[in-house]
């Protein structure tokens, strides 16, 4: 009587083989959450602000030209005049309100000469009462996705923490999807939206805020520059 065959006999049949500790190797591969993020943007972490390539400081009044030339390659930016840069710069009696500008400059070297820096974004914010309102940011389209911006809003949180504000907010129009993303990894939330805010064309601004009822009363970390 003729032996019955395994079932896979004449198949191509590979045996199990168990997963061996000492055959796993280390990966040096991170998917990055937004925590991950958030935590670095409240801590102005050295990961994200390499120091010796970009410098945030306050604008002058003679940065206006750059300023204005930045906004016109920005679509997506808030197209203001001239004039309206300059009166940023303009002293207010008010003390409650007063207006902010940052600009980020690239430096070739540590201990480069003004002519050898570069202005490749800017923020500009305005404070009324306990909040900061977030008025224009703009980074070069040829420098983006290098940490540029979030830089620019590193600063502006850690001047509002020492303000004591209590929020910074925002609004976007609504089909901006990459600045409402960039927003959200943040630790922006989404508060509301104002209808047809926006015109050319007509559109809805999401409101976007940052912060709670009140910052803690600790020293932000200083960026050296």
């Amino acid at each position: 009587m003729r032996a019955r065959l395994p079932v896979w006999a004449g198949a191509s049949y590979k045996p199990t083989i168990r997963f061996r500790r000492n055959s796993w190797k280390r990966t040096t591969f991170v998917v990055r959450t937004r925590r991950f993020w958030r935590n670095q943007l409240r801590a102005g972490s050295a990961y994200l602000f390499p120091r010796h390539v970009v410098n945030i400081r306050i604008a002058t009044l003679a940065d206006v030209p750059v300023l204005l030339a930045l906004e016109r390659e920005c679509a997506t930016a808030a197209h203001w005049t001239e004039h309206q840069y300059q009166k940023i710069f303009e002293s207010s009696e008010n003390v409650r309100s007063e207006r902010l500008a940052l600009v980020a400059e690239e430096r070739r070297t540590e201990n480069s000469e003004a002519s050898d820096r570069i202005l490749i974004g800017f923020l500009v914010a305005q404070r009324v009462h306990s909040e900061w309102e977030l008025e224009n940011i703009v980074v070069s389209p040829a420098l983006r996705r290098k940490n540029i911006g979030t830089r620019l809003l590193a600063e502006l949180i850690n001047r509002a923490r020492q303000t004591n504000t209590a929020t910074v907010f925002l609004e976007v129009r609504e089909s901006n999807q990459a600045a409402r993303a960039f927003y959200a990894n943040l630790g922006f939330r989404e508060t509301g939206r104002r209808r047809r805010y926006y015109a050319d064309p007509t559109e809805d601004a999401v409101l976007y805020r940052y912060g709670r009822t009140k910052f803690p009363n600790k020293a932000c970390t200083s960026f050296r520059h």
